[in-house]
């Protein structure tokens, strides 16, 4: 899924200043990538501007999860590997949290997850300081 707590800014409005064209061969670009059906000629002309998302999902569209930067080529994204809501996400942005698992697990396993998220919680919690001194 995608990242937890990232922030994905709007290539419309940010420096970068994308068309409605520019966006859709990044698209195109990242449909590419995922091998997903694509329109190989618009996705050469997105390869150039793909390099303003390589700070945060790195040249491989892997992700950078140290700033937050999410895996493109996951099975799932958070927001959909569709046309539509690549586009979406590039154009608008996304201020990205941890999705619902409603639908994917069943409610003893998403009890279980939170169970063991609280635990993890606690452990952190008595782990001991360094004194700065």
């Amino acid at each position: 899924m995608g990242t937890r707590g990232g922030v994905m800014p709007s290539f419309k409005t940010n420096a970068a200043e994308f068309s409605d064209d520019e966006v859709a061969e990044v698209v195109e670009y990242i449909l590419r990538l995922r091998d997903q059906p694509h329109d190989a000629a618009i996705a050469l002309r997105g390869k150039e501007n793909f390099e303003w998302c390589v700070a945060c999902h790195g040249q491989d569209a892997r992700g950078n999860s140290s700033v937050g930067g999410s895996n493109l080529l996951a099975p799932r994204l958070q927001y959909g590997s569709a046309r539509a809501a690549l586009f979406e996400s590039i154009a608008q942005g996304r201020a990205g949290v941890c999705p619902s698992w409603v639908e994917q697990i069943d409610a003893a396993d998403i009890d279980n997850l939170a169970r063991y998220l609280a635990r993890i919680g606690e452990a952190v919690l008595q782990l001991p300081t360094l004194d700065k001194k």
